[in-house]
């Protein structure tokens, strides 16, 4: 008997005797083993004589039913790992239902798949056993169960595995069953990246809060050191200059030392405070040497007030910042302060000059009055002029010349007055040593009036009060001689006594003013005034004994007082110091042990929640995507821009089901 869908092959043949009564019938069961479902087609000879008969034969075989029940194909859960290929175990029971004993081919998966965090599904190739080696058959007893442990190793990974194992055996109809296998990760992976997330979080929030804005504050305080370094390598920078800018520059420093592990609270303005008080530095050296180039000593003395409040406000690290800019302001406006009070000045010591002029036409000894009005006068008309036109400028260059002009004259004259007779009641002696004495505060003027007229002008002045002093000694000596000579004439009257008298009281009151006036540097009041006190010791000399009268000469002389202009303003458009102090290191580390105490209990807390949001409800989670939206909870983005969690998964991820 072959099977009729297959090559022909002998599956058994037999021969048995078979009698028939005559007439009769028998009755023949023939029985075979079909070892599979399927047709099978032979024949049946029967031999009587000579003449075989021949029956041909089909028979059909079916598949029974293999009665087998499954039992234990729950869902099986796993947990997978992150770096190795993963495996799972599934723990079925076989039970046979029949009362028969059954052998199963070995168990077969015939499909095995993975579906994805996004909801796609693809095939996977897993390692395949039961009991720890490779699949083979399996005994049933009648009635029996026999639990069998599948695993399956070599998967990629957490997510959810599907697949159907076929228990079969010959003959019988196959039973296939379904399963599942859900792999995750484990929660403390969960946990762990969760707190990487808050670590970042923290670390990005202490970078965009802490230090970039240390470290843009530090360039700052650095910048600001290093122009303040740049102003003290000025050669000419004088100490008291000096010393302002490294007390701006100590302050600098302080803040320095603070961005170092300090806070980072009050820094910004505290820079901007330091910045504003370099640039009102800048324009404060610029304007304390305009001031210190004015002339007189009075104009300079409107102005250092100014200068000095200024000074204060750059030293003091308190100060408002509206305070500095009010300064900075009014440092800026000084200029033309400044211009307006030399204007003034400057029309004062021309009048003042042509006054002295004046006074030379008054007093006309000496070639001084003949000489210095044609040389001074037309250069002061040219100042004037200048000043009319608001050419400040061109005016004090036109008193400046027609005042070392006039300083010459006045030199000359000096040494006019050296090279000159004896003065009134001097002895030769006397006369030698101060001439002496003023040849030598002539020389030093001469050598003065190109570079520095103020200083020749001093020793001019310093000369002339040498000789008031040195003469009005003599006077004094000459008036108490001729105060006795008269007292002792017998031909005077008492008319001419009482005049003699008067003349030499009113020669020790100008003799007197002379030396106070030469005392105090007023040199043409001294000169007047020793003039009157000569003039009336004179007069009563003759009225009192008839002496030879010896010639003086004297003149007046107003004391000058140089101007300048102060130069423009230059326009001065607006770092590495490390220093450590133990107690700053204190309060560092305790804002740092603060710091990592705040960040752990909000790694902790968040780690928490995150395990229960994500790990818990999420049988298969691990995967890139999973560590993505644990690492988004960890730094806080779960609650921006997202409607909730399931929200954050949907955008990150998508969602496939509709």
């Amino acid at each position: 008997m072959n099977p009729a869908a297959a090559s022909p092959a002998n599956i058994g043949t037999a021969q048995v005797p078979l009698t028939l009564p005559a007439m009769g019938a028998a009755s023949v069961h023939l029985s075979a083993t079909l070892p599979a479902e399927g047709d099978y087609t032979g024949e049946l000879v029967i031999v009587a004589g000579t003449t075989p008969v021949r029956v041909k034969l089909l028979v059909s075989r079916a598949s029974r039913n293999l009665d087998v029940e499954v039992l234990g194909v729950e869902p099986a859960r796993a947990t997978a790992s992150v770096v190795n290929p993963s495996s799972a175990a599934l723990n079925l029971v076989l039970t046979e239902k029949t009362g028969r004993s059954l052998t199963l081919d070995p168990p077969a998966l015939i499909k095995f798949g993975r579906k994805a965090s996004d909801g796609a599904r693809f095939q996977v190739t897993p390692a395949l056993g039961v009991g720890g080696s490779a699949p083979g058959k399996v005994a049933l007893a009648p009635n029996g169960s026999t639990p069998l442990a599948f695993t399956f190793g070599n998967l990629g990974g957490a997510g959810e595995y599907s697949g159907t194992l076929r228990f079969s055996a010959p003959g019988s109809k196959p039973v296939d069953q379904d399963f599942t296998l859900n792999l995750r990760e484990g929660k403390w992976l969960a946990f762990l990246t969760i707190a990487l997330g808050v670590i970042i979080s923290a670390a990005l929030k202490m970078i965009g809060q802490n230090l970039r804005p240390r470290l843009v504050h530090t360039r700052h305080a650095q910048l600001l050191v290093h122009e303040i370094d740049e102003l003290l390598t000025d050669p000419g920078r004088e100490p008291a200059e000096r010393a302002v800018l490294r007390s701006l520059r100590r302050s600098v420093s302080a803040v320095l030392l603070d961005l170092d592990g300090g806070t980072l609270q009050g820094i910004a303005e505290r820079l901007d405070g330091l910045d504003k008080r370099r640039a009102l530095a800048v324009v404060w050296l610029a304007r304390r040497r305009e001031v210190a180039a004015l002339r007189p000593e009075p104009l300079r003395d409107q102005f250092r007030t100014v200068i000095d409040d200024a000074q204060a406000l750059i030293l003091d690290d308190g100060v408002p910042t509206a305070a500095v800019a009010e300064m900075d302001a009014r440092l800026r406006a000084l200029p033309a302060r400044m211009n307006e009070a030399l204007r003034a000045e400057l029309v004062a010591r021309i009048a003042a000059l042509r006054d002295s002029l004046k006074a030379l036409a008054i007093r006309s000894t000496g070639t001084l009055a003949v000489t210095a009005p044609g040389q001074v006068t037309p250069i002061l008309d040219e100042a004037e002029g200048a000043l009319q036109t608001n050419d400040l400028r061109g005016a004090l260059n036109a008193y400046d010349r027609a005042r070392s002009v006039w300083a010459s004259l006045l030199v000359d004259d000096l040494a006019a007055v050296v090279a000159g007779p004896r003065p009134f009641e001097l002895t030769g002696a006397d006369w030698d040593a101060l001439k002496i004495s003023l040849t030598a505060e002539v020389a030093e003027a001469r050598r003065l009036l190109a570079d520095d007229p103020d200083a020749a002008i001093a020793r001019y002045n310093r000369g002339w009060a040498l000789y008031v002093v040195k003469v009005n000694g003599a006077v004094t000596q000459a008036i108490a001689r001729i105060r006795a000579a008269a007292k002792a004439e017998e031909d005077l009257k008492e008319a001419e006594r009482a005049e003699v008298g008067a003349l030499l009281t009113a020669a020790e009151t100008a003799n007197a003013a002379a030396r106070s006036a030469a005392v105090a540097g007023r040199t043409q009041e001294a000169v007047e005034q020793l003039e009157t006190a000569i003039a009336k010791a004179r007069e009563a000399q003759s009225a009192a004994t008839p002496v030879q009268n010896e010639a003086v000469r004297s003149f007046t002389a107003p004391p000058l007082v140089a101007l300048s202009l102060p130069p423009a303003l230059r326009e001065i458009s607006a770092d590495d110091l490390t220093v450590t102090e133990h107690d700053l290191e204190v309060t560092t580390s305790r804002i740092r042990r603060l710091d990592f105490l705040v960040a752990a209990v909000a790694i902790v807390i968040a780690g928490l929640l995150g395990v229960r949001a994500l790990w818990l409800p999420n049988l298969t989670w691990g995967g890139w995507d999973d560590h993505v939206i644990a690492l988004l909870w960890g730094l806080g983005l779960h609650q921006f821009a997202f409607a909730g969690l399931s929200g954050l998964t949907d955008r990150l991820v998508g969602n496939t089901q509709q």
